[in-house]
């Protein structure tokens, strides 16, 4: 069967849901702003049903919606370039830092499209912890750590969260 043209608008590119993004930006920051109100409650007792909230989804809600915001910010960046023929203000944002080779005394400023970027390619994303890693009033701060390698090299890069949903917020007016 050949190839049948669905565009429905002038404009080429997949149509991102701007209320959507912005919902997921919003539910990302919340996730974090909830972890040290949510662990106060959290007591030692087998079975806490805060503590279990939090070891059941927390980590894996933030790094789903980090990977999902990180994926349309980028489109989203891409189809402006695309139909504006102007690039965005993500090479500007900063919203972390960048230690390329991750060994690096000294960390560079991460901005939004690269981030989006790391993200993606992250082999392995870990967040910063307050207090000891087992203990039942631990939470997280808005702050995530990726890892990965490019051609060869191993780099981190540290992501400022509140700035990344400022950030990414704007890119879907």
């Amino acid at each position: 069967m050949p190839e049948f043209d669905t565009s429905w608008h002038a404009v080429p590119g997949p149509k991102l849901d701007s209320p959507t993004c912005k919902e997921k930006l919003y539910t990302l920051a919340s996730l974090f702003f909830a972890s040290p109100r949510i662990a106060a409650l959290a007591d030692e007792e087998v079975g806490c049903p805060f503590r279990q909230m939090l070891d059941e989804h927390e980590e894996s809600l933030i790094t789903q919606l980090l990977i999902e915001t990180a994926v349309l910010i980028r489109m989203k960046d891409d189809l402006f370039q695309q139909q504006h023929g102007i690039a965005t203000d993500s090479t500007k944002n900063i919203v972390g830092t960048l230690r390329n080779p991750a060994t690096a005394t000294a960390g560079s400023p991460l901005h939004l499209r690269e981030a989006c970027n790391k993200t993606i390619h992250a082999k392995l994303i870990n967040f910063d912890l307050v207090g000891e890693p087992h203990a039942h009033d631990r939470y997280l701060q808005p702050m995530v750590h990726l890892h990965g390698e490019q051609r060869g090299t191993k780099w981190k890069a540290a992501i400022d969260i509140p700035k990344w949903v400022e950030f990414g917020y704007t890119m879907f007016p």
